[in-house]
């Protein structure tokens, strides 16, 4: 049974109030033959204008993954927003807020059955700008970082599909930004994380972490020469790179599209990471040796991908539920999984103001993920139908995990395994 309970807040402030007076309490039964709860305790610290609002979960007679006794559920101070506080499961094993590291590997029993097209992983879009570098003339951090975390901090979060962008710059391989300018009539943008960085942060995450990681590789650029697209050399080369320095590759063989494949597939036996090639087909990946050793054409991994190409919340929400309901209807291709883009994109003006920044329209849309409230497109994307999207692309990734959680309670709760 799923259930959801909205509960409103509201502090008074003002220079002659104390806001470290105020709290509140809610207590929450479950419905399960138990005695058990959860109790969501609400304190203020400090007064205006510096004051801090904490909002924690303590469990009476249950424990959630990773949580033993009680979480830290966050708070954010704006009635348009919402703090999720999650928890799916049953009697023996609950999930919820502040998800293990190692998800997918805890929840195995639970989701191994199940394949990459009937779960939602939490995405990253353009994962490697965590940094920006080698700018051009009209590019800033404002307009051209999608991401604070670096890679290792996005696996830390949860984030299992990442979105990469190789690119080459002063002679090495970048992560890259980069989009072609009509009213200047030339590519602007920046590159980010170096693809030897990229290749050490996963490293270090899968030596501890029995995951699936899904590197997608698109959009590739020589801002060396022009800005063409890779070359077959320039492809040979980073995938080399990627051969020779990252670990635990899935190096089975398989003529099988991978989103008809069950999790347990890929990590019953470890960790495994999945390159997804975009600009090269299975005869290129054969003929380079590259077949066998973790690298995948795009047809093995056939995606709905269309972001809503906005600046606007609302238009944005309208366009991918729109989408999302006709391939469900309809699909392009019945073995694809639904890439949403719950991403903004600034547009024209939009780019010239420096206070006007992708990561911060990235937590304006983030933060109504968990929305309770609204007409079809307007609430969670999780509730928009019994089966869940995909992939659920975000920009800034935080390390409060909130994208994490909505993804491992909403694939328990519609688990058949």
């Amino acid at each position: 049974m799923r259930s959801s309970a909205p509960a409103f807040v509201q502090l008074k402030t003002g220079l002659l109030v104390n806001e470290g007076d105020c709290a509140a309490e809610f207590y929450y039964s479950l419905d399960d033959g138990t005695k058990n709860g959860i109790q969501l305790a609400l304190d203020v610290d400090g007064k205006s204008p510096d004051y801090n609002v904490k909002l924690h979960a303590n469990f009476d007679g249950i424990k959630t993954q990773n949580n033993p006794s009680s979480v830290d559920v966050g708070f954010l101070d704006d009635d348009k927003e919402w703090t999720p506080f999650i928890m799916a499961g049953d009697k023996g094993s609950y999930v919820g807020n502040n998800p293990p590291t190692d998800w997918m590997k805890q929840n195995l029993p639970f989701l191994g059955c199940r394949t990459l097209q009937q779960l939602s992983l939490p995405g990253s879009h353009n994962a490697g700008m965590s940094k920006i570098q080698f700018n051009t003339a009209f590019a800033s951090p404002s307009n051209t970082q999608t991401q604070q975390l670096d890679i290792l901090g996005q696996l830390n979060a949860g984030i299992r599909y990442f979105d990469i962008r190789p690119v080459i710059s002063h002679g090495d391989y970048y992560t890259g930004h980069y989009s072609y300018i009509k009213d200047v009539d030339s590519n602007q943008g920046a590159v980010g994380q170096k693809m030897d960085s990229i290749i050490d942060n996963i490293n270090k995450f899968t030596d501890k972490n029995s995951e699936l990681v899904i590197l997608y590789l698109s959009h590739t650029s020589n801002t060396d020469a022009d800005y063409h697209a890779f070359n077959d050399d320039e492809w040979n080369s980073v995938l080399h790179d990627l051969t020779d320095g990252l670990k635990h590759r899935w190096t089975v063989k398989t003529d099988k599209v991978l989103t008809k494949l069950p999790l347990s597939d890929f990590i019953k036996n470890g960790p495994a990471v999945v390159i997804v090639v975009e600009d090269r087909d299975k005869a290129f990946l054969d003929k380079q040796g590259f077949t066998g050793k973790g690298f995948f054409p795009a047809s093995a991994f056939p995606k709905y991908d269309n972001y809503a190409n906005t600046n606007e919340l609302d238009v944005m929400r309208d366009d991918q539920y729109k989408k999302f309901t006709q391939q469900l209807s309809k699909p392009d291709n019945p073995d694809q999984v639904f890439l949403l883009s719950w991403t903004m994109t600034l547009l024209d003006v939009d780019n010239l103001n420096l206070l006007d920044k992708i990561t911060t329209r990235a937590d304006y849309v983030n933060n109504r993920l968990a929305a309770l409230t609204g007409d079809k497109g307007r609430v969670s994307p999780f509730l928009w139908d019994k089966q869940l999207p995909n992939i659920v692309l975000i920009d800034n990734v935080r390390d409060n995990r909130h994208l994490t959680a909505l993804s491992v309670a909403f694939n328990r709760f519609t688990s058949t395994c």
